[in-house]
């Protein structure tokens, strides 16, 4: 059952409370970046519903603007971004 009409977009709508996605998911992982790097593309194949982005500890993306049902998304990320938080 859905809070929204069939063929509804329920992109900007609310996610129901008792929906298994109204609760926030985490995936971490870590890449190596070359150390002479001018261009990183962060790519995402399906996120889905909604996602904040964030690349050692700044946020690059916001669930207002990165959501869907498995959309895919591409992000520039600075080599400042890409460099180790330590």
């Amino acid at each position: 059952m859905t809070a929204y009409e069939i063929g509804e977009g329920s992109r900007d709508k609310p996610i129901p409370d008792d929906s298994p996605y109204a609760a926030s998911w985490w995936y971490r992982t870590e890449f190596p970046t070359p150390a002479n790097h001018r261009h990183v593309a962060l790519h995402f194949d399906g996120i889905n519903n909604r996602a904040n982005v964030w690349i050692n500890g700044k946020k690059i993306a916001d669930a207002k603007d990165v959501a869907g049902a498995y959309r895919t998304f591409e992000f520039d990320i600075a080599p400042d971004e890409c460099k180790s938080a330590l």
